[in-house]
């Protein structure tokens, strides 16, 4: 498993954010694909969290900031736990 640098991962997290996919995000920092994957995985999943809290809190506005930029599919499996985890369903998700 290859393990970045502080730097490469701020850079990474920037390009991930703008929008850049793995492919080219991992050409521009100059590391594998597969650990551009494993750490966009890891960004979308902190990103999600961030969108979870935000919503729990009853700021939609700015999850919904977070969640323009990720995957639909992500978004929508992140919005049924919190939708299930308002209604009180057990057991929480694993963003609650």
């Amino acid at each position: 498993m290859n393990v970045l640098t502080p730097e490469k991962i701020t850079a990474l997290r920037a390009l991930f954010e703008r929008g850049i996919g793995v492919r080219a995000a991992a050409r521009e920092i100059g590391c594998n694909r597969g650990t551009a994957a494993r750490y966009r995985h890891a960004w979308i999943e902190a990103e999600l969290q961030r969108a979870y809290d935000l919503l729990w809190d009853g700021d939609g506005e700015a999850c919904d900031a977070i969640t323009a930029k990720l995957p639909d599919k992500d978004v929508i499996a992140m919005l049924d736990a919190w939708s299930d985890d308002q209604d009180g369903k057990e057991p929480k998700s694993k963003w609650h």
